[in-house]
């Protein structure tokens, strides 16, 4: 991503110095710009977390600029471990998937310990 940057970087000042059209000067700028903003991205995301349990709701975050999905514990009948998933059955026939790729092993088992303070896991 920071290369991507980088190379829009040049492309915009060769744009510059050799004059090319404002249309293309453009172009390269928001490029520039997308992929600033990317990079940043790319780096903060080691500090978000992908789940979070407070005051009986659990938020799971789906990525940017997805906002974070917030489910009542008290919503959920039960949940499964598939594999190396959490599936939560909620009222209302809906399911929800807690992929294990995105919490370490060590998150993962205490994850599992909190929700089975307050749900039935099989």
């Amino acid at each position: 991503m920071v290369r991507i940057s980088i190379t829009q970087l040049l492309l915009f000042i060769s744009s510059r110095i050799l004059d090319y059209p404002f249309f293309i000067s453009s172009l390269n700028f928001l490029g520039l710009l997308l992929g600033l903003f990317l990079s940043f991205l790319w780096f903060s995301i080691q500090n978000i977390d992908y789940i979070r349990i407070k005051y009986g709701s659990l938020s799971i975050h789906h990525g940017f600029p997805l906002p974070r999905e917030k489910i009542i514990i008290s919503n959920i009948e039960k949940g499964n471990i598939v594999d190396d998933r959490f599936v939560l059955m909620l009222k209302y026939e809906k399911q929800v998937e807690l992929g294990s790729k995105y919490i370490s092993v060590d998150d993962f088992e205490k994850l599992k310990k909190e929700l089975k303070k307050h749900i039935n896991i099989e």
